[in-house]
């Protein structure tokens, strides 16, 4: 039996292998198992890791966020 039915996971892109295969044995695998958000451009390690190899399926269920709501345009201004 799995502990949990749904598992979330912000600054995701920082994850090892480790992390994800324990993530993954965490939550049954189906439509709304595991919940990603994370920016690779804010990546402070050294981590390149295929997902679908660690049995964390994102193909096709992914999206790409293009509006940053973080920083204000007088942040941006600066």
């Amino acid at each position: 039996m799995y502990r949990y039915r749904h598992v979330v996971v912000d600054e995701a892109q920082d994850l090892n292998p480790a992390h994800w295969k324990m993530l993954r044995t965490m939550v049954r695998l189906g439509p709304d198992d595991i919940f990603l958000v994370g920016d690779t451009h804010q990546r402070i390690y050294d981590n390149h890791v295929s997902l679908g190899s660690l049995g964390v399926n994102i193909r096709g269920r992914s999206s790409r966020l293009t509006l940053c709501y973080r920083s204000t345009r007088e942040i941006l201004r600066r």
